[in-house]
C-alpha cells in the first residue's frame, strides 16, 4: 500500500504532465506557444515528481521543491504571455493595464525566484512562510489576472 494519497495523485500528474510534453514535443514545437506549452509540461511534470520522492523518500529538501514550485509557476505564467503576444499580434489586445499586469507579474516572480535562490544558497530565511505565501497568491492572482486578460477583446 502506497504511503498516502499524494503519491498516487502526484504520481499521476508527473505521468499525465510528462505524456503531454511527449506530445507537444514530438509534434508541435513550431510556435511560441507550442514551445511555452511543453516547457510548462515538462517542468510541471518535474515537480509532482519532486513531491512524489519527497513523501516516499524525504528529499527533496524544501527549497529545491519551492524554487521547482516557482519554476512551475513561471512556466506557466510564460504560456499566457505567449498567448498575450499571440493576441498582440493579432490586434485584439490594447491598454496599459495589460502591460501593468504583465509587468507586475514578471517582477513578483523574479523576486520570488531571487528570494529562494538566496535562501537555498547562504541556508538564510530571508522572509518568513508566511510572506511566501502572500507572494504565491498574489502570482497565482496575477496569472488568473492574465487569463481573463487573454479572453477579453
Amino acid at each position: 500500500m502506497l504511503p498516502d494519497l499524494s503519491v498516487i495523485s502526484h504520481g499521476a500528474a508527473a505521468a499525465v504532465f510528462a505524456i503531454l510534453a511527449v506530445l507537444v514535443g514530438t509534434r508541435y514545437l513550431r510556435r511560441d506557444i507550442d514551445r511555452a506549452l511543453f516547457l510548462a509540461a515538462l517542468v510541471t511534470s518535474l515537480w509532482a515528481c519532486s513531491l512524489v520522492t519527497q513523501s516516499l523518500w524525504g528529499t527533496p529538501e524544501f527549497f529545491v521543491r519551492y524554487l521547482l514550485e516557482l519554476l512551475r509557476d513561471a512556466a506557466w505564467i510564460l504560456l499566457l504571455f505567449a498567448m498575450l503576444r499571440d493576441t498582440i499580434r493579432q490586434g485584439r489586445l490594447s491598454g496599459q493595464i495589460k502591460k501593468l499586469l504583465g509587468f507586475a507579474t514578471f517582477a513578483l516572480l523574479l523576486t520570488l525566484i531571487t528570494l529562494g535562490c538566496l535562501e537555498f544558497v547562504f541556508e538564510f530565511a530571508l522572509v518568513d512562510g508566511k510572506t511566501k505565501l502572500i507572494g504565491q497568491i498574489a502570482l497565482s492572482l496575477l496569472g488568473l489576472s492574465l487569463a481573463a486578460c487573454r479572453t477579453c477583446t
